[in-house]
Parts: structure tokens; C-alpha cells; sequence
């Protein structure tokens, strides 16, 4: 497919082969967790947001700019109001995790509005020595974003202790009970960094993977 640009082979695109010659795509939001040899890391998270970003279009690579910045607020009261030198608060959230100074802890995740609590789960296991597999696969649940009659429910994943379930419902939260490592629960990665020794993980629930060398 030499010589033609990214726009023209979305325009050649079909619903059975999205880019000629090409398997059909799929996925969404990626997330990904990486530390060099030299001790550099990256926690880095590629998403456009909306399911067609902010509905431009690169002519030249046929890239999509994404809409963060839907975030902001026109109303000048409000937290998020949209003003010179301010980021639209959203869902993306890479981390890095320091201990006395050097880097311990390189996670990311994908998961819209649950970001922040996949990285809370994943950190607590791991602070309280789990590995980068035993975090990763470690039951799961989360608070979902309330639903048009503004209820809130909560997501568990079935193996979640019989426990946790009872004290979320103690609380008031009706809980949604979804097969083990459902991928509603979003997809993490997990890397040990400790000293030159290193360990990684990817979440079941992805179709990723974790490489050491």
C-alpha cells in the first residue's frame, strides 16, 4: 500500500477489513508501563476519548485528535472552569511510585472513571508484598459512574471475598456481580523496580503481555 496516505486507506476501509489487507482491529484505550536499562520509565496512556475523539481528522496520517478537553466548563464558577494555563481534570492517569527517592513501582491502567481506583488496588496489594502477578490478577471491583436515575452501583468480580461484597452492600451500593477477570474492570500492567532487579505483569483481563530481559 506504498504511496497512499493514512487518509486515503480510511477511505478505502471496509466494516470486514478496516485497512486493506489488514485483520480487523479492535481495542480501545492502551496503557502501557516500561523501564530501560538505564532506569528510565514511562507509565503512558494513549486514549482519544469519545469513540471518534474530537471528530478531526489528520489528512496526512489519518489520525484522530482526541476531546480532553470536553472536561472544562464554560460556566466561570465551576471547578474545572475553562481559563488560560489550566488541564481539563480527566480520566487519564499515568503513575510512577517512588520509595526514599528511587523508583519502585511503574503501573498503568486503563479503565475510564475507574483509573484511580484500579492503581489504589493494584499499589495496596503491592505495598503489602504482592508481586507484579499477584496484584495484577487479584480480584477486582469498582464504584461505576452513576446511571441516568443518578444511581450508583458497584462492579465486583465474582472471586472478590464474600466479605468485601457484604460490607459495599452494607454501605448502600447495589453490586453488579461479573465473571473473574472481566475485562469491565479495565486493564492494568505492573512493573517491581528494585534496584537493577526488575519484575513485570499484565493484567489477565487484556491481551497484552509482560516481557523482562
Amino acid at each position: 500500500m506504498g504511496g497512499l496516505s493514512g487518509a486515503e486507506l480510511i477511505e478505502m476501509a471496509t466494516p470486514e477489513h478496516p485497512l486493506p489487507g489488514q485483520p480487523k482491529p479492535t481495542g480501545d484505550t492502551v496503557g502501557i508501563s516500561a523501564v530501560s536499562e538505564d532506569g528510565w520509565a514511562i507509565s503512558l496512556i494513549n486514549s482519544v476519548y469519545f469513540g471518534f475523539g474530537a471528530c478531526v481528522l489528520d489528512p496526512g496520517t489519518g489520525i484522530l485528535f482526541q476531546n480532553r478537553g470536553t472536561s472544562f466548563s464554560l460556566d466561570p464558577a465551576a471547578p474545572n472552569a475553562f481559563a488560560p494555563r489550566k488541564r481539563p481534570r480527566h480520566t487519564l492517569m499515568p503513575v510512577l511510585v517512588l520509595h526514599g527517592g528511587e523508583l519502585a513501582w511503574v503501573p498503568s491502567t486503563m479503565g475510564g472513571s475507574a483509573q484511580p481506583q484500579i492503581h489504589t488496588q493494584l499499589l495496596l496489594r503491592a505495598l503489602e508484598g504482592g508481586n507484579p502477578a499477584e496484584a495484577t490478577h487479584a480480584p477486582r471491583w469498582m464504584v461505576c459512574e452513576p446511571n441516568d436515575a443518578g444511581e450508583v452501583r458497584v462492579m465486583a468480580e465474582a472471586d472478590v471475598p464474600e466479605v468485601a461484597r457484604d460490607a459495599i452492600a452494607a454501605a448502600g451500593f447495589p453490586i453488579d456481580v461479573v465473571p473473574p477477570h472481566s475485562e469491565d474492570l479495565g486493564h492494568s500492567n505492573l512493573i517491581r523496580v528494585d534496584g537493577t532487579d526488575y519484575a513485570a505483569a499484565s493484567d489477565p483481563r487484556s491481551d497484552g503481555s509482560a516481557i523482562v530481559r
